[in-house]
């Protein structure tokens, strides 16, 4: 597998596009939204790919592109089919002219993946948990949502009553959380168990 930084011209209009790339093919020519628009309203006869520097690593190479990206400010050029002066893809939603567009058509696909239960299920985390397991974990995580007491919250004693956390501890006996603490690893007050 080839590592390489590269560089692909528009032979008609003079822009240009950097980026680096990883694999055998010599044919590459970016995954950016811009220059890939590029290529499809001037066809890829009309694009050069030049190799400019070869790398042993995926990383290297990634991390060139961005040193080289970042010094010369390469998306801020008028001839740039660059977009961010980064690696690794750029923000190509926010700068996308057809983002409105875009944003409506993934809501409506999502919309109707989510009315066929089959996709429904291929989307829930949960879906090798059994029925019962299931109902448990929604009856801790009910509990654990409600009230003060939160999922990771520790119950302590202190001064003979029960408090649900460092901090009801602390209003009720007028203390700091760190002085709630340091009685705790004294062994004045006591964490619960369960």
């Amino acid at each position: 597998m080839d590592n390489y930084f590269y560089r692909i011209n528009n032979l008609l209009n003079g822009k240009f596009y950097y980026g680096s790339h990883s694999g055998k093919k010599y044919n590459y020519c970016g995954s950016g939204v811009i220059i890939q628009r590029a290529i499809k309203k001037y066809s890829i006869e009309n694009f050069q790919l030049v190799i400019l520097k070869k790398f042993k690593t995926r990383k290297e190479a990634y991390d060139f592109e961005n040193r080289f990206l970042k010094l010369y400010k390469i998306s801020s050029l008028p001839n740039s089919y660059n977009i961010k002066d980064a690696a690794l893809g750029g923000d190509t939603f926010s700068n996308n002219p057809n983002k409105e567009l875009t944003r409506k058509k993934m809501s409506i696909n999502n919309k109707k993946r989510m009315q066929n239960p089959i996709e429904r299920k291929k989307c829930n985390a949960f879906k090798d948990v059994s029925e019962e397991r299931l109902l448990e974990l929604k009856e801790k995580w009910s509990k654990a949502s409600t009230g003060r007491l939160n999922g990771r919250a520790k119950k302590v004693i202190a001064n003979e009553k029960l408090y649900y956390t460092l901090n009801e501890v602390a209003e009720d006996l007028n203390l700091t959380r760190m002085q709630v603490r340091y009685r705790l690893q004294k062994g004045i007050f006591k964490y619960v168990d369960g």
